[in-house]
């Protein structure tokens, strides 16, 4: 006789062994991590460079009442002007980067904000487990869990952000430094990311390449309160509707408004910190002060309203590259 060879089914004490069993999770190696990085860097570098344009002319038309670019932008007359009834549009700041540098001067500084995503990315993996094991934010009550959200998210971006800090100065150095017209030389004060650093350390010092490292900290746990708060706020609404929670519209639509709503919340420290990266303040209280007093407590929120076209391009190119890749990986 042939042994049997077809397998019988389990018993029901075989079934409750496997169901009753711990899971065992695959570990990522670090070819995994490798993995994720670069692919993480593709997707960052092709969403940094759609969305460059926009963010070079709002950081432009957002520190604007440096008294360099006020000379680049504004004709004689209205460079006294120091509220925002003197300042260039939105459209008036772009027309002016094309005309007087170019094109493709709309990207200037993408490089510095694309080799920023790498050190960030290792940094998270190494940091972000850390944290939440020492503040186990998987234990306590709502208010608990939600602190301590907060704060391991911004202990681990303020230890990434002390390494790739100084690229955010260079990066917003660059962006804000614009061509004068009305100069005899015509030209940038910076030839290129190196010539930046090297002089921004020999004029300013090394300190410099911190100015608003503070602010920014509490940019980060601001943001993340804000957001945290809103989402769980906003949460039940999908959960109790069977169909908007199915609805992938709608989550998406969800995310994109608490995102733009935390980014507004948080806009003003946004705007205090790159002013203090290329103004001349002593410390944070100052700066504050002097951009109140000179032009308003709106001026914080100037380029707030095109922010959100920022969040919108890089999250439909972000999309668009994932279907791409995607069907690229089906055929």
């Amino acid at each position: 006789m042939q042994p049997n060879n077809s397998r019988r089914p389990p018993t029901e004490q075989e079934q409750a062994a496997r169901q009753t069993a711990p899971q065992q999770q695959r570990v990522p190696t670090a070819r995994d991590m490798v993995i994720d990085l670069v692919s993480g860097g593709v997707s960052a570098a092709v969403s940094r460079l759609a969305v460059a344009p926009v963010e070079r002319v709002r950081v432009v038309y957002q520190c604007q009442s440096d008294p360099h670019m006020r000379r680049a932008l504004l004709a004689p007359h209205q460079q006294q002007q120091q509220d925002s009834s003197g300042w260039v549009s939105l459209l008036g700041c772009a027309l002016h980067l094309v005309r007087s540098e170019g094109f493709f001067s709309l990207w200037r500084g993408v490089s510095v904000s694309v080799c920023r995503y790498f050190p960030t990315q290792a940094l998270n993996f190494a940091l972000r487990d850390t944290f939440k094991r020492m503040l186990s934010t998987q234990s306590g009550s709502y208010a608990s869990k939600l602190i301590k959200n907060i704060l391991s998210g911004a202990a681990a971006g303020a230890v990434s952000l002390a390494f790739v800090y100084p690229l955010d100065t260079l990066r917003t150095r660059l962006m804000c430094d614009v061509v004068d017209p009305h100069s005899l030389e015509q030209r940038h004060k910076y030839s290129g990311v190196w010539n930046c650093l090297t002089r921004t350390v020999h004029d300013d010092g090394f300190s410099a390449l911190y100015s608003g490292f503070a602010v920014s900290v509490l940019g980060i746990v601001v943001y993340r309160a804000a957001y945290f708060g809103i989402y769980d706020s906003l949460s039940p609404l999908l959960s109790n509707s069977p169909s908007l929670n199915r609805s992938f519209l709608a989550r998406y639509l969800m995310a994109q408004f608490v995102t733009i709503l935390s980014g507004v919340l948080s806009y003003p420290l946004d705007t205090l910190r790159r002013r203090m990266m290329i103004g001349d303040y002593n410390g944070t209280w100052h700066a504050l002060t002097t951009i109140v007093n000179n032009e308003g407590i709106s001026s914080l929120f100037a380029g707030c309203q095109y922010s959100w076209m920022q969040a919108v391009i890089g999250a439909g190119v972000l999309v668009a590259y994932d279907t791409l890749a995607h069907y690229a990986d089906i055929h």
